[in-house]
């Protein structure tokens, strides 16, 4: 090996052979790797609520595979009911369940934290630096996954080139109501959640989450306000605003979730403000979800990896291997396009 490099060519070399290409054995600076999976419940302020309840399992080989169920059954006259019935000591009548094959490789999300020996020893008496960076490079990986579960295209690819798995915007395409408008009050309803609950409710789903952004969540709140009425007794404090934290919708009562990584512009958590400013894309979408339908398939669960200590600093990455499975699409939905509040 040529001497002459720098520590950061040692490094760049040493990134370069450890990959899926690497058939000699594991390097010994490459240590036992630390799930983190039971970590982020700790983290407080995740601005995760849809990776907090998203089922995950365990992933196997290159790909993940699943059927996704389109039909629940198909029926030889006009897929009418009346063909289950049979007579006396006859045969029902066959019916398959339809399915269509998905297949998805896993990704791979990941960010690597570098802290120097310096850094670390100037910060022992007020906090362990470590820690921190290894907090924030962790919150840095879910909250890339929850913008990744809306909002990910496969053939998008970054600088590296790299892509994602398809997200929600992208695999949910039975119903979709593409809206360019602000949301419709009708009464204490919102004409677009009913509509696309009603959608979903005809393919067979039972939905059970609707997320929004912040914004949608403000814009529900200012139609279903002025419908409200008071009931006061003595002793009541009264209290301004009505928050509507659920939707009481056709199909039963809804979570009504705000989740920050809805609208796609909004600057946190990275040092920019984007085109559309710190308020925001002026346009983004509702979701709605049944829940036990979506899964997370996890090939590896996040977890932190060291890297090899080069001259005076700690490196190490954390990362998950991962990709998102809808499986029955026809009792998701989403409505698209909708005016999204700046003020």
């Amino acid at each position: 090996m040529n001497k002459q490099l720098d520590p950061e060519a040692i490094l760049n070399l040493f990134a370069k052979d450890v990959d899926t290409n690497y058939a000699l054995p594991i390097p010994n600076s490459l240590l036992a790797r630390q799930d983190l999976e039971a970590e982020i419940v700790k983290l407080t302020n995740r601005n995760t609520p849809l990776r907090d309840v998203m089922p995950r399992i365990r992933g196997e080989g290159m790909a993940h595979l699943w059927n996704q169920r389109t039909v629940l059954g198909a029926l030889p006259t006009n897929n009418s009911p009346m063909e289950l019935f049979y007579k006396d000591g006859g045969l029902p009548t066959q019916s398959d369940p339809q399915y269509v094959q998905k297949t998805a490789a896993y990704k791979y999300i990941g960010v690597t934290g570098v802290i120097t020996g310096p850094m670390i020893a100037s910060g022992r008496s007020f906090g362990d630096i470590e820690a921190e960076v290894s907090e924030a490079k962790l919150r840095e990986v879910v909250q890339a996954e929850e913008w990744a579960i809306f909002h990910a295209d496969s053939t998008v690819t970054n600088s590296q080139g790299a892509s994602g798995f398809d997200g929600l915007d992208k695999q949910i395409v039975t119903n979709v109501i593409d809206n360019g408008a602000a949301l419709t009050g009708v009464g204490n309803a919102v004409k677009e959640i009913d509509k696309i609950v009603k959608l979903a409710r005809l393919q067979g789903g039972q939905p059970t989450h609707i997320f929004c952004s912040f914004g949608e969540q403000i814009a529900i709140n200012q139609i279903v306000a002025p419908q409200t009425h008071y009931y006061m007794s003595e002793g009541t404090v009264v209290t301004a605003g009505v928050w509507a934290n659920v939707y009481q919708s056709p199909a039963g009562t809804l979570p009504l979730v705000g989740d920050f990584f809805v609208n796609p512009a909004t600057p946190y958590p990275y040092n920019t403000a984007g085109s559309s400013g710190p308020a925001g894309a002026s346009k983004s979408s509702l979701y709605l979800l049944q829940m036990n339908q979506l899964e997370m398939a996890d090939l590896v669960p996040i977890g932190r990896t060291e890297l090899a200590k080069v001259a005076d600093t700690i490196r190490f990455y954390i990362s998950e291997y991962t990709v998102l499975a809808v499986k029955a699409e026809p009792w998701q939905g989403i409505v698209k396009n909708v005016a999204d509040p700046t003020s």
